[in-house]
């Protein structure tokens, strides 16, 4: 099987002078070229700032003409135009899947414009299924996994008590001050508009490996809608696949979907940190989220808080009996090896378009 995938090949921030694989490469490239029998074409969306629309076009159909793949996968980027997989996926000349990274608060938003651009479309997020069914769409919905060869395991001492790594949102600001305060324990975090900053890869392993409890948070709390930035969502927003610098605009025509989009962030979908802790034989105590199944077996496998007073309780407890959190640690690790990884992940999504399962 050739397969053309099209994604972000480098994750970078040139203000910074940050530049990394991105996780596209990282988990669906690498992943991709583990699978017997297979071939991977790497088309970079990173073109899109060097290049027109239509020459991007011209250079895809002339990869599909000369290289001839089975298969052309595309994780979903708004400032694509779609018009150019509408078109490859109605020549009928390969199957078409986009991978849509962010349905809880991108599918109101972007991606229900993208119906029709597809053979088939991946969610990750539950409530999504239904979406794109109701849009005619063939759907697969699946969780998220990791490449277990990018997150190994490291015997290294625990020196960390709590950890972050993502984004420092101002709610995430807020409620880690409000945990360290009624804890009493220190949490080291990482990542944007943290004093930690962004960190690479490779430090991000070391900081989850030495961490007692690597917490991971999962959409907004309920308060937050109460913002006035979050109650704008409802009527403004920027143009569909407009660039971040694009003018704001009233949107009264979609104020069902935009609400519909805002109320997703207090029932997110989980994110791929949930398998990368666990890769790593790592402790995981993360926000309640939605998940297709059950990926982990709660309190033996991976430990969730459904509140915040309900955090702080488990970070103690977990901190005071390390036994329990290395044999939950254990378990975790064992399973991701089992069921969650993108090589796995992949021949689930092939198996089902072709009707295996």
């Amino acid at each position: 099987m050739k397969i053309l995938l099209v994604a972000l090949r480098y994750f970078s921030d040139k203000a910074k002078g940050f530049k990394e694989n991105s996780f596209e490469y990282n988990n669906y490239y690498l992943s991709l070229k583990k699978l017997p029998k297979t071939e991977v074409i790497f088309y970079p969306t990173d073109k899109l700032g060097e290049l027109s629309s239509g020459e991007i076009r011209q250079e895809l159909l002339e990869i599909i003409r000369s290289e001839r793949p089975n298969v052309l996968i595309f994780v979903l980027n708004p400032y694509f135009d779609k018009e150019i997989f509408r078109e490859i996926t109605k020549s009928k000349k390969l199957t078409t899947i986009g991978i849509i990274p962010d349905d809880d608060g991108g599918f109101f938003d972007s991606w229900r414009h993208w119906a029709g651009c597809f053979d088939w479309v991946v969610t990750y997020y539950p409530p999504a299924v239904k979406w794109h069914k109701e849009l005619g769409e063939r759907v697969i919905g699946i969780n998220w996994a990791v490449n277990p060869d990018l997150y190994p395991p490291k015997d290294t001492e625990k020196d960390i008590d709590v950890s972050f790594v993502g984004r420092g949102s101002p709610q995430r600001k807020q409620l880690i001050v409000r945990i360290e305060k009624r804890a009493g324990v220190k949490i080291s975090c990482f990542g944007p508009d943290w004093p930690g900053g962004i960190v690479s890869h490779e430090k991000m392993l070391d900081v989850m490996s030495r961490s007692r409890i690597n917490l991971n948070f999962s959409g907004q709390p309920l308060h937050s809608f109460l913002r006035p930035k979050s109650l704008a969502r409802i009527l403004i927003r920027r143009p569909p696949g407009a660039t971040r610098d694009a003018k704001l605009m009233f949107d009264f025509k979609n104020v069902r979907g935009n609400f519909l989009t805002l109320k997703n962030m207090v029932r997110p979908m989980a994110r791929a940190r949930v398998f990368e802790v666990p890769a790593m034989r790592a402790f995981l105590l993360t926000g309640p989220a939605l998940y297709f199944g059950e990926p982990f077996t709660e309190g033996k496998e991976i430990v969730h808080y459904r509140t915040t007073g309900d955090l702080i309780l488990k970070i103690k407890y977990y901190l005071a009996h390390k036994e329990e959190r290395e044999a939950i640690a254990e378990a975790g690790y064992q399973r991701v090896l089992r069921d969650h990884t993108f090589e796995a992940w992949f021949r689930y999504i092939f198996d089902v378009i072709e009707g295996r399962t």
